[in-house]
């Protein structure tokens, strides 16, 4: 709620050229281009985002298959506001960048998340899910999707497939 204190999380731009617009580059599955900085709802392409405000603290909802948003204010912040946080979310046990492997890419026709071994494809069509079995799929994935080569591919996809496998055993 609004009334809770709000803590820096998420380093966002604020360019101000013919009105202010919210620029984020750094939201894996979010806005592909800038977005006026005003209560609303805004398409790019099939994918529609939201801004919403109460009093001094804002809301972005990303679109329906990214996940939630984030909270802001337009208080400007020094990236050494941000350092306890992004330190938090790189090493914390408690933090899913750390529990689980994640990459986004934008592609012609929509969005690829590979989070842990399920690869994802929404298009205007809908959405797809995958679950790669095999260490050989996760390393083709990599590559041919999101162009990354890794040496110790190997090494990371057991841990990736064992998180998986605990996952589906609690879900």
């Amino acid at each position: 709620s609004a009334a809770e204190p709000f803590a820096p999380n998420h380093l966002i731009l604020r360019v101000d050229l013919d009105r202010p617009y919210l620029a984020d580059v750094g939201f894996g599955n979010g806005l592909l281009e800038p977005i006026p900085l005003a209560v609303g709802r805004y398409r790019q392409g099939f994918l529609e985002f939201g801004l919403r405000a109460d009093g001094e603290r804002w809301w972005f909802e990303n679109q329906p298959s990214g996940g939630p948003g984030f909270d802001f204010t337009l208080e400007p912040y020094e990236l050494a506001d941000f350092a306890a946080q992004s330190h938090y979310l790189q090493t914390s046990p408690e933090s899913g960048f750390v529990r689980t492997v994640v990459c986004h890419r934008f592609t012609a026709d929509g969005i690829v998340t590979l989070r842990g071994a399920v690869l994802r494809r929404v298009t205007a069509d809908g959405q797809r899910d995958e679950v790669l079995t095999t260490a050989a799929a996760y390393a083709r994935t990599l590559a041919q999707v999101f162009d990354l080569q890794l040496d110790d591919v190997d090494v990371l996809w057991e841990k990736v497939w064992a998180r998986h496998q605990a996952w589906q055993q609690n879900s």
